[in-house]
């Protein structure tokens, strides 16, 4: 709910209010494809983080030609499960797929362009192509058990591990 004020210390209703309809018209379809709206995101998230252990979200800032955004906002949200992230691109820096500097701080994220899933290549030669995005662009949601970990687990993994244990 937005609450902000005039100098006075008063409220703006007038401020407030476009800024809630704003809100409103960006939530029905925050997504870059359109087709979800704010409401399933929060599950779809909540379920793939869970599931998987991590999820990642790009913000897609500003007005482009290939962008189509879904509000007044020039702002949208890529939706990326963890699979987008190649857990064996490692080397110069760069620890399954994301890329950090000296203190262990993300700097870049490299995505694969399509799912990894969806690719069909004869033979099982299988090459994927990758971009990079900077990581201010990108919001990691990570299940982590330790400091500096890279990557998420998924919350049953626990309960996996004590299952192999008691077989």
């Amino acid at each position: 709910e937005p609450i902000i004020k005039r100098k006075n210390g008063n409220l703006w209703p007038q401020v407030n209010d476009q800024l809630r309809d704003l809100w409103h018209e960006f939530w029905r379809r925050p997504e870059v494809a359109g087709e979800i709206p704010g409401n399933e995101v929060e599950r779809l998230l909540v379920r793939s983080w869970l599931r998987d252990g991590e999820i990642l979200t790009r913000h897609v800032l500003g007005t482009r030609a290939s962008v189509q955004h879904n509000a007044r906002i020039p702002y949208s949200l890529e939706l990326l499960e963890a699979d987008y992230l190649p857990m064996d691109l490692n080397g110069d820096g760069i620890v399954h797929g994301v890329e950090k500097n000296a203190w262990g701080r993300s700097v870049a994220y490299h995505l694969y362009k399509e799912h990894p899933g969806n690719t069909i290549v004869p033979f099982n030669k299988t090459t994927f192509e990758t971009k990079t995005v900077p990581a201010e662009l990108i919001t990691h949601l990570k299940f982590v058990r330790r400091f500096r970990q890279t990557r998420g687990v998924p919350i049953i993994h626990g309960v996996i591990n004590r299952m192999d244990d008691i077989k």
